[in-house]
């Protein structure tokens, strides 16, 4: 996935670049680092208990499946609670957030309006593929965007890319949420954290040098840039 450099509002996507063989190793590595629990339930499951409050995980385990920072509860879209996160609607925010400003830099076959079906579609779609988390703002308790995490051919190397809506733009989020995501990864066993970014998105590369990120002079194309950062 590449951002377009002529897309509104650059910086509010990273990529996160998945493949058939990354996606096999992002299920790999979480189900046997993050998650097992998840792995062996289903959807459907997950979503009954969310709604009758029952805890999936125990609290080591949800350690894995979330962060918090001062504005932000960033956790895997199927863990989220009531009492955290009380709407519990995952098609409703993909709605909300990919309109057609923020879907504009992603991918064709992303492109375009949601209706109720297709964001439907869209999460299955991402649960077949990596690991995808919500941010919720801690006040409001609104969702206000994604992130989606993807493995590579090596363990523990993970890709990301994140969305914001467009209500959540130029209030600092975006740093904050990858300087969290930063955080857990230095107490996840990550080894290393990679997202590219077309070159002229100023505000995406502004983050990431911001949180520690530093060009990968020999992964680069024309038009995006590859930004990695190293744990081990």
């Amino acid at each position: 996935m590449a951002s377009d450099a002529a897309s509104p509002q650059p910086g509010r996507w990273c990529s996160a670049q998945p493949n058939n063989e990354t996606c096999f190793c992002v299920k790999d590595w979480y189900s046997a680092c993050i998650s097992p629990t998840l792995s062996v339930m289903t959807r459907v499951e997950v979503d009954a208990n969310r709604q009758t409050g029952q805890g999936d995980f125990s609290p080591g385990d949800e350690k894995m499946t979330r962060f918090e920072t001062e504005r932000l509860l960033v956790a895997e879209w199927h863990t989220l609670h009531k009492e955290q996160w009380p709407s519990l609607d995952l098609a409703g925010a993909v709605q909300e957030i990919l309109t057609p400003n923020v879907t504009a830099c992603l991918p064709a076959s992303w492109q375009g309006k949601y209706s109720r079906e297709r964001a439907d579609q869209w999460i299955d779609d991402r649960d077949g593929e990596d690991a995808t988390w919500l941010v919720v703002e801690n006040t409001t308790q609104e969702a206000i965007g994604l992130l989606i995490l993807s493995g590579t051919d090596e363990y523990g190397h993970l890709r990301l890319g994140y969305m914001l809506k467009e209500s959540a733009w130029g209030n600092g989020y975006a740093s904050e949420l990858i300087s969290g995501l930063v955080g857990w990864c230095r107490e996840n066993r990550i080894r290393s954290l990679t997202g590219g970014v077309v070159k002229t998105n100023t505000a995406s590369v502004r983050v990431l040098e911001k949180c520690g990120f530093e060009p990968r002079p020999d992964d680069a194309t024309n038009n995006e840039q590859m930004y990695s950062i190293g744990f081990v």
